[in-house]
């Protein structure tokens, strides 16, 4: 499964990206050592985990006064998407069109009883394609395996709606950038800089995310603790 996924993942393109910053430092607790900490503490921090917020509110308490955490915005930009409501649905819908595949041959049906064993898996894959705005017609299967898989997506896709509200929903927010002043309010996201804080693997839906801040004309600051052994703290820009 995780071969499929990445095979398909591999052939999404995003695109021009603009310049994005990226600053290091060693410990979260010499970060105010840093020599652009008094720039960059002004500016919105948004964590890759709840524990990292956790540090840098406590740590630094007023001094960066806007921490937060990347999966509550993601909740509040993809509305139903991430509620356990819905993903209970999408597994259920899985499970039902997984075994609602007739007509196999003998090898097809191991391979039908081995999706539905794993159809956690599947539906993983299908929710990772979906947030890096892949269709099932943008893959073009290579093996058994994949054709049943492109099977099963393309089924789960026509049944479930909430796939395809989430697919408009993206895609209103790309088309009409201001869609997203409720949540850029909200969230206290005016700044023209906005902190990337300890991003060191991002998902297609975080960087759908990112890619919308840039199209709302913010600049993205990348800034991550590493090992000074590996690499010296500093900064550069891609």
């Amino acid at each position: 499964m995780l071969q499929i996924l990445s095979r398909i993942i591999g052939l999404v393109c995003w695109g021009e990206k603009m310049a994005r910053q990226v600053y290091t430092y060693n410990s979260i607790t010499e970060l105010r050592k840093h020599p652009c900490f008094e720039t960059l503490s002004k500016y919105p921090h948004i964590v890759a985990t709840a524990n990292l917020k956790f540090a840098v509110e406590e740590c630094y308490g007023e001094e960066i006064a806007n921490v937060i955490d990347v999966h509550s915005l993601q909740k509040a930009l993809t509305k139903e998407w991430n509620d356990t409501a819905t993903t209970f649905e999408q597994f259920m819908v899985v499970g039902s069109v997984i075994r609602s595949m007739t007509g196999l041959t003998n090898s097809e049906q191991l391979l039908q009883e081995a999706f539905l064993k794993s159809r956690r898996d599947v539906l993983n894959s299908i929710r990772s394609l979906v947030e890096a705005d892949v269709f099932p017609e943008d893959f073009i299967a290579a093996s058994a395996e994949e054709r049943m898989f492109r099977a099963i997506w393309m089924k789960t896709e026509a049944i479930d709606l909430s796939i395809g509200r989430y697919r408009a929903l993206m895609e209103r927010y790309s088309s009409n950038i201001n869609s997203l002043s409720e949540v850029i309010k909200q969230y206290r996201l005016t700044d023209d800089y906005i902190v990337l804080h300890g991003f060191y693997y991002i998902t297609a839906l975080q960087e759908r995310l990112f890619d919308l801040l840039e199209q709302a004309g913010k600049t993205l600051i990348f800034l991550g603790n590493v090992d000074r052994k590996i690499l010296r703290p500093g900064s550069f820009t891609h």
